[in-house]
């Protein structure tokens, strides 16, 4: 069997919340550097603000402050 190299490679996206989680990079639609967030007005605390990659607007939202962890 004739398999391309990107068929052979395996990425996956890792996270920690507590514990470490991943997911296979096929199912991450996309990613973003890091930017400035913009703060909007009367949201809960853990919603830190909006950021607009690629002309989307996305919530950028504090995973730890939203399940009562400590800050890092």
């Amino acid at each position: 069997m004739n398999t391309t190299f990107k068929e052979q490679v395996n990425s996956y996206l890792t996270f920690k919340i507590e514990e470490e989680y991943g997911a296979h990079f096929k199912e991450v639609p996309d990613t973003f550097e890091l930017q400035k967030n913009t703060r909007t007005p009367k949201l809960p605390d853990y919603m830190k603000g909006l950021i607009s990659p690629k002309d989307m607007v996305l919530p950028v939202i504090g995973t730890g402050i939203k399940f009562n962890m400590p800050p890092t």
